[in-house]
């Protein structure tokens, strides 16, 4: 059987609220400050305390960044201090590589070790397309600040500590209004956080609040193979994790259902899964091969997972392009949304089909210092390694090399590595 996680989200998600659940369900608190002590980062402490959020008791984990002089603080009854060894010497906004750096050298699980670098990546990712520059040029703010490389390494090693092999989530609660951050007042969901949640189904709280920071929505992104209801298991833990305000409205806390998979939601890791998408497609004679060309990104950053166009032979025998789109049930509307708007299209087709796909994972690599994703599915009992080709690009013009040489150095690096497991 597997052990799964799922992420029930009814009032947003964030860093520390996942860790908070994750003690709450049973992750010793001890062996989580030991790994955090182990990431080879000084100056912050972390401690558990146990709170009431309205009705509901939960854990409350906190990071506290120590500044010069600072002696370490006395929390409450129920908290554990982990000793930091000297002070920061540089406020805690850091590069992306310097964060990479960091995990890969941290003496922590491998596994644990893997789903930090690939959050990290992704929240890399997202900043990179909100402020129009590389991933690997990415400083940042709140999120790289050392609570938040706490929250995220202490997510991932206690993924690892309680077993977790797979992840589902519910839909995600958002809160509306503004924020203040590094960049001064923007909407909530931030546009990091906004980014982030693409393809994943949201809904509104009526809250002028931040619930979903980009933290949380990269792990939980990142992480669940699904949206909905819990799968079917056996349940052998539950765990709430706390936010830092309280809501008249609702609790503020963020809840974990820990359980074992039924043998039937467990399929072998060699078969292939099933899921359900929607093709939507369309005709059109009349539209400017330019504004087709400006469609793909258009289409594929609402949520698309693919979009391809097919010259076709229309009516009256007109050249013509059959656009289509696969597109997950949450996106369709973004998705045709902007079809409508972008294209000459009067009318769009949509239907449902089921689709046979391999379990696969994202793992990250560092070449020549800078990061590479690589997709990792199994076929007949051997791993597949596909390296993303936005990140072998990148390597390719950095080392001033063709892209089918970058592209070749991803593939062995990732064999060599991973090739045996």
């Amino acid at each position: 059987m597997s052990r799964a996680l799922y992420f029930d989200c009814f009032s947003g998600a964030a860093g520390d609220m996942i860790v908070g659940a994750l003690l709450d369900a049973g992750l010793p608190f001890d062996a989580l400050r030991a790994a955090l002590s182990n990431i080879g980062v000084p100056g912050f402490t972390v401690g558990v305390d146990r709170v009431m959020r309205g009705p509901l008791a939960a854990a409350k984990f906190r990071v506290h960044v120590e500044e010069p002089g600072e002696t370490q603080p006395n929390h409450s009854h129920f908290a554990e201090e982990a000793a930091a060894h000297v002070h920061p010497p540089h406020p805690p906004h850091r590069p992306y590589r310097e964060i990479a750096r960091v995990i890969e050298r941290a003496a922590i699980p491998p596994r644990a070790r893997e789903v930090a670098l690939r959050v990290f990546a992704r929240l890399a990712e997202a900043e990179a397309a909100v402020h129009g520059i590389a991933p690997g040029d990415v400083c940042f703010h709140e999120v790289g600040a050392l609570d938040a490389i706490a929250d995220v390494v202490g997510a991932a090693v206690g993924f690892d500590l309680l077993g977790v092999e797979r992840f589902f989530s519910s839909p995600l609660t958002v809160g509306g209004g503004q924020v203040r951050c590094a960049h001064g007042l923007l909407p909530s969901p931030s546009p990091a956080a906004a980014w982030l949640l693409r393809g994943a189904p949201i809904r509104p709280s009526g809250l002028e609040a931040e619930l979903v920071t980009p933290t949380g929505a990269a792990i939980v992104t990142t992480l669940a193979e699904n949206y909905g209801d819990p799968p079917a298991m056996t349940l052998t833990a539950v765990g709430y994790g706390a936010g830092d305000r309280e809501f008249p409205e609702r609790p503020n806390v963020l809840r974990v259902l820990l359980g074992d998979l039924a043998p039937c939601a467990a399929p072998a890791p060699d078969a292939p899964g099933a899921d359900e998408v929607i093709v939507v497609e369309t005709n059109v004679d009349d539209l400017s091969p330019q504004a087709i060309g400006g469609l793909f990104e258009s289409v594929l950053g609402a949520g698309a997972l693919d979009f391809f166009v097919t010259p076709v032979l229309m009516k009256k025998n007109r050249p013509g392009h059959l656009l289509t789109a696969l597109v997950p049930p949450p996106a369709l509307s973004r998705v045709e949304e902007t079809l409508f708007r972008e294209t000459t299209t009067l009318g769009i087709r949509r239907f449902a089909a089921r689709r046979a796909c391999l379990a696969r994972e994202e793992r990250v690599l560092r070449l020549r210092d800078l990061p590479v994703r690589v997709k990792v599915a199994r076929v007949a009992g051997r791993l597949r390694f596909s390296p993303e080709y936005d990140d072998c690009l990148r390597l390719a013009r950095e080392a001033g090399i063709p892209w089918r040489d970058a592209a070749a150095e991803a593939l062995r690096a990732a064999e060599a590595q991973w090739g045996d497991a």
